[in-house]
């Protein structure tokens, strides 16, 4: 991987950051999904998620916009919105859905990289706009189905900044930097943040 991402073309063909980005989702989802124990040195947390991720699931990539108040979301399957841009994953599990955004977005302060708080702002507005629609549906209505939001950030932020520009109700779990290298572990985490730093 390491070869592929410090490539020049992937680098023009995708640009450093947001070619980043794209595979950081999917390697995320990847790795949580089928690493379960001790594997080339990596082990995941999965009891540190907000789902089961001990169980099966199918993946549905969604290359379209997506109505969220009409959607069908059926159990035990990840739908992978590539062009929605409030949300990357919908997961449902039995009575939950997660609606999920993975970004690797940062910026450099005082020599510390951190992740870039206007777009961690932005994109928990995504989350909670997609929670108002998918409220709407109802499936969601009538099934008392519990509707989740979880940012996951490779680097850390700084929520008192956060707080100070937008209220994350405790519905919205965030795991960032520290946090993520909880569930993903150093070895996995370690060499993520080095690549996006170096790239």
């Amino acid at each position: 991987m390491d070869e592929i991402l410090r490539n020049k073309y992937f680098i023009r063909l995708c640009g450093s950051h947001s070619g980043f980005g794209y595979v950081f989702e999917e390697v995320i989802i990847s790795v949580i999904l089928t690493l379960s124990n001790e594997t080339i040195g990596v082990k995941i947390n999965k009891e540190q998620l907000p789902f089961n991720a001990l169980k099966e699931y199918e993946i549905k990539r969604i290359d379209e916009k997506i109505e969220l108040s009409k959607m069908e979301i059926k159990e035990n399957i990840i739908y992978y919105t590539r062009v929605n841009p409030k949300i990357d994953l919908i997961i449902r599990d039995e009575d939950k859905i997660i609606l999920t955004q993975i970004t690797t977005v940062s910026t450099n302060i005082e020599g510390k990289t951190e992740a870039n708080i206007k777009v961690i702002v932005e994109k928990i507005k995504g989350i909670i706009e997609a929670a108002n629609e998918i409220k709407k549906n109802t499936q969601i209505k009538l099934g008392g189905i519990k509707v989740i939001g979880w940012l996951i950030s490779l680097m850390d932020i700084n929520r008192e900044k956060v707080k100070d520009i937008i209220e994350a109700n405790e519905w919205i779990r965030i795991d960032d930097g520290k946090k993520l290298k909880k569930i993903l572990g150093d070895k996995l985490y370690n060499k993520l943040i080095s690549l996006k730093v170096n790239i």
